[in-house]
């Protein structure tokens, strides 16, 4: 079942949780986290917590967000034989939204957000790139 925006205070809910010191809190948030992950919009739902404007002061929450969106992109990026990895439409929204959100006053997740941006460059060049430029 995939994520959609109502899922999204369960998200940063389990986001802060993750950030717990104790461990009861924090190793079931991680589980949910981590069995979330391959489910189709998580990476979208992660978008919307960094995004968020009401969410401006809560940095930490908003970097782990990037953290979990960067490794789910070293992971479901590309297609694979054991996953289905992130849907057409959905990379389509989230080059959008890293591309028009480029403008972050945190230094720390601004950079996250570069890095985010050079990973899917460069998992897409010039295959996607080419693709989306002939269309």
């Amino acid at each position: 079942m995939a994520l959609s925006a109502s899922d999204l205070p369960m998200m940063y809910q389990l986001l802060s949780n993750s950030l717990s010191g104790d461990e009861t809190v924090r190793k079931p948030a991680e589980a949910a986290l981590s069995q979330s992950e391959s489910r189709p919009g998580f990476c979208s739902c992660l978008m919307e917590v960094i995004t968020a404007q009401d969410l401006a002061a809560q940095v930490d929450v908003r970097l782990m967000a990037t953290v979990y969106f960067k490794n789910s992109i070293n992971r479901y990026w590309r297609n694979r034989r054991d996953s289905l990895g992130i849907s057409s439409d959905e990379k389509i929204y989230l080059r959008q939204k890293l591309l028009s959100y480029s403008r972050e006053e945190n230094d720390k997740i601004a950079l996250m957000l570069a890095v985010l941006i050079s990973k899917i460059a460069r998992f897409d060049y010039p295959k996607e790139c080419c693709r989306t430029c002939t269309a």
